[in-house]
């Protein structure tokens, strides 16, 4: 018992000295971050600071909502001068403002007369206020540069003008239209020179308080617009012609039918100012007074005008 308990101490003593050897061995031939590396190795060796921590940046996305619009100041005239007074002589202010949303684009069209020749002429003034809503164009690729397009729209009116409220005593209207065309996809086809054609439909329904105006006159209750546009553009150039038919029902189912021509040249000035120069012929029946030839015409001495646009885009 004796000798076990005096050799406990060598032992302890020889082990620790042997431990301690090893130590100052690995602490002199190799580095100190070893040591730390295997003690902890999942510690960082450096600190990471706050302003290391970025947040990933925001992808930059076209806006949800977006407002453009439209104004043009025209002044027209009588292209024939018959020097009885029959002249017209106009100045007119368009303002469409246009809102365009995830689910379509609302607009406004709205359009000042001044009768530069007669103050009391009751077709000057206000037009009737016409509130749109556009379900957004629908394109398909063609050939290229072309692409076909759809683009369907329904139109609410907003009576105004004193004929609509005081003559024809016009509650509102409503009305529903389609639009196909064809056309250039891209600057680069404009630059080059590219058609655009379209061809247009409408249906209405117009609702008045009489089915008579204050004058007796049957007044229209049901509409249909016929467009056909074709336009060619090259560079800040753009030519166009138009002819819509318009057909109107009455109250009593007569039929009205009635079209309008316009040519336009027009030159952009750039992104946001443009000037058109046009001839228009509007007239009131598409039928002579014989009642069977044709009046379909571009140039009529008695309806047709020249006017002059300045307008701007925004």
């Amino acid at each position: 018992m004796d000798l076990k308990t005096k050799s406990t101490p060598k032992v302890t003593l020889f082990v620790m000295s042997f431990l301690g050897l090893v130590s100052l061995i690995f602490s002199t031939f190799l580095p100190s971050n070893v040591f730390a590396a295997v003690v902890d190795p999942i510690k960082p060796t450096t600190k990471k600071q706050i302003t290391d921590y970025k947040l990933p940046e925001e992808k930059k996305t076209d806006p949800d909502y977006k407002f453009s619009g439209t104004v043009e100041v025209s002044r027209g005239t009588s292209l024939y001068d018959f020097k009885d007074g029959s002249r017209s002589d106009s100045l007119d202010l368009l303002f469409v403002p246009v809102l365009q949303t995830p689910i379509g684009s609302f607009s406004i069209k709205e359009t000042y007369s001044k009768n530069l020749h007669d103050d009391n002429d009751t077709k000057a003034g206000f037009s009737d206020a016409a509130v749109s809503y556009g379900f957004g164009a629908k394109d398909w690729q063609w050939s290229a540069p072309y692409v076909l397009t759809m683009a369907p729209a329904i139109t609410v009116i907003v009576p105004i003008s004193e004929i609509s409220i005081k003559k024809n005593q016009l509650q509102t209207a409503i009305s529903g239209g389609l639009t196909f065309g064809i056309r250039p996809d891209g600057l680069g086809a404009k630059e080059a020179g590219a058609w655009n054609v379209a061809i247009a439909a409408t249906a209405g329904r117009s609702f008045h308080a009489y089915e008579e105006d204050i004058n007796g006159a049957v007044l229209n209750k049901y509409s249909s617009n016929q467009t056909l546009s074709v336009g060619y553009t090259i560079s800040d150039f753009s030519f166009s012609f138009d002819y819509t038919n318009r057909s109107r029902w009455t109250y009593q189912g007569s039929i009205k039918q009635s079209f309008v021509t316009a040519q336009e040249i027009s030159y952009a000035v750039n992104d946001h100012f443009y000037t058109t120069i046009g001839h228009s012929n509007d007239a009131a029946s598409v039928l002579k007074a014989n009642g069977f030839e044709s009046n379909v015409q571009i140039v009529d001495e008695n309806n047709s005008g020249v006017y002059l646009t300045l307008g701007s885009s925004f």
